[in-house]
């Protein structure tokens, strides 16, 4: 479906929700106490103070990949997207919204997704974060044999109003199997 040349224009492609939370993207990293550098400011913002919020955040990737393992990637990311959510896979246009999402997802082979979250992070004002990790994806191929894809994921998240995690981009890219890779 094409998009409007008007839209790609002021987001440059995004999902204009996706645009502007990037836009407005602040976060500190795990490790960030060093103010020594000319010109830094510390943040009013401490990571103490955002651990709950980290832990969160990983928790809500962690049921997401369990509900993936019991009821298909289809329906998981139907509850864990932002209604205006967007989904990039490989080698596939933009995936924006969950209902599209969830059509794509259903129409395609069936795969089993096991994902490990690798780090979260929050924005500093707690409303944004991102979770990052590897997964392994088994499906059955054409042969019937099985095959196994590796690789390696990002999702940026945007706390809801009810305090809930909800998914406004995903991507995910192929990685060498464990053993091989460097």
């Amino acid at each position: 479906m094409a998009r409007p040349l008007q839209a790609e224009t002021k987001t440059g492609g995004l999902n204009p929700l996706v645009a502007f939370s990037l836009a407005s993207l602040v976060f500190l990293p795990a490790c960030s106490t060093d103010t020594s550098s000319p010109g830094l400011t510390p943040l009013p913002v401490t990571v103490t103070d955002q651990e709950p919020a980290r832990k969160a955040l990983r928790a809500a990737d962690v049921s997401f990949s369990k509900l993936a393992m019991k009821s298909g990637l289809a329906e998981a990311f139907y509850q864990f997207l932002a209604p205006g959510g967007t989904v990039l896979l490989p080698d596939a246009s933009p995936l924006d919204g969950r209902e599209v999402v969830r059509i794509h997802l259903a129409a395609s082979p069936q795969t089993v997704l096991d994902w490990q979250p690798g780090g979260a992070e929050i924005s500093q004002n707690g409303d944004l974060g991102y979770t990052c990790g590897t997964f392994e994806m088994r499906g059955q191929v054409m042969d019937g044999k099985i095959q196994n894809t590796y690789g390696k994921y990002v999702s940026l998240w945007k706390k809801q109003a009810d305090g809930t995690w909800r998914i406004v981009l995903h991507s995910n890219n192929s990685s060498p199997p464990p053993k091989t890779r460097r």
